[in-house]
């Protein structure tokens, strides 16, 4: 198992993070959070186009319809158009500015899609901490667990059978069975040590866990256990997401952040922020789609 460093798209976002590979668009999209922006980025072609989103954009999943994403917005949860800009709300969760949001976001096997909230910095006033919910086809939503603090690691097995989940304060990676939407029996697979923090993970097609660390800049992968089987270096600190794309799916695509660094670490990361691409002997598997026609129908 290697991954080889390809290219670096600059884009030196805030808080690049969520992104996701179209299989049918041959591009890769991401959003900056704290921008408000949404990116997409044709692929060999590397033709960039952003669009500015109506709030603040943490964490989206494709539908069958190509310009409609489920989209996991700070407040709520969301059908959203970025051609048009049309924002459908399903449910909403929080007021803008009391410093609870939703966070990282994935859909699993079933056609689900989870997110989870985080409680963002100098807000102690949230006893019960943030909580993971499902999205369901017909737009239920299911509040599962609370007293998180910052939900990420969000991904599912390739047989859709166990779930794993990061809270980036605790620096802990728990693992949990999951049948019909149900979490049972979590155990915690990683304990990452002081400053650093698990962000975003995917799993590839031979179920290893992947994830990107923030505060030491690395990329990990782990088996179902969570024993380090690669360890990769990148050049800034706050490494956020990844996903597995291109036309073999070989491809790794990383964001990254610029966010809360002072001056005297921005000139010692120059690519802070930017977009990071590696070729791996691994492959990944194709995203799942959000089936919009079922939530039409309800």
């Amino acid at each position: 198992m290697n991954i080889s460093a390809i290219d670096q798209i600059v884009v030196a976002n805030t808080l690049g993070e969520c992104v996701l590979w179209c299989e049918q668009q041959q591009c890769l999209w991401w959003t900056d959070i704290q921008e408000s922006t949404l990116y997409r980025l044709s692929w060999p072609g590397k033709k960039l186009q952003c669009f500015e989103t109506p709030e603040r954009l943490c964490a989206f999943a494709f539908t069958e319809e190509e310009a409609v994403f489920i989209a996991a917005f700070e407040t709520g949860f969301a059908s959203y158009n970025w051609q048009t800009g049309e924002v459908d709300w399903l449910h909403r969760l929080f007021d803008k500015g009391s410093g609870i949001r939703l966070n990282d976001g994935r859909m699993d096997g079933d056609g689900r899609f989870w997110c989870g909230a985080m409680i963002e910095a100098n807000h102690k006033n949230f006893t019960e901490g943030a909580s993971l919910y499902s999205l369901e086809s017909n737009g239920e939503l299911i509040q599962h667990f609370s007293r998180i603090d910052i939900s990420n690691g969000i991904c599912t097995s390739p047989d859709n059978t166990e779930f794993y989940f990061a809270d980036s304060v605790k620096r802990s990676i728990h693992r949990f069975d999951l049948d019909k939407g149900q979490l049972t029996n979590p155990r915690q697979i990683v304990s990452t040590e002081e400053g650093a923090s698990p962000d975003g993970s995917v799993t590839d097609k031979d179920g290893i866990l992947w994830n990107a660390q923030w505060g030491t800049g690395k990329l990990l992968a782990y088996n179902r256990d969570g024993k380090i089987l690669l360890e990769r270096q990148c050049p800034v600190s706050q490494m956020t997401c990844l996903c597995f794309g291109g036309p073999n799916m070989d491809l790794i695509f990383a964001t990254s952040a610029h966010d809360g660094l002072n001056n005297q670490q921005l000139n010692q990361e120059q690519g802070a922020g930017d977009l990071f691409v590696f070729k791996s002997s691994s492959q990944g598997q194709l995203s799942h789609r959000f089936r919009l026609k079922a939530l039409r129908s309800q």
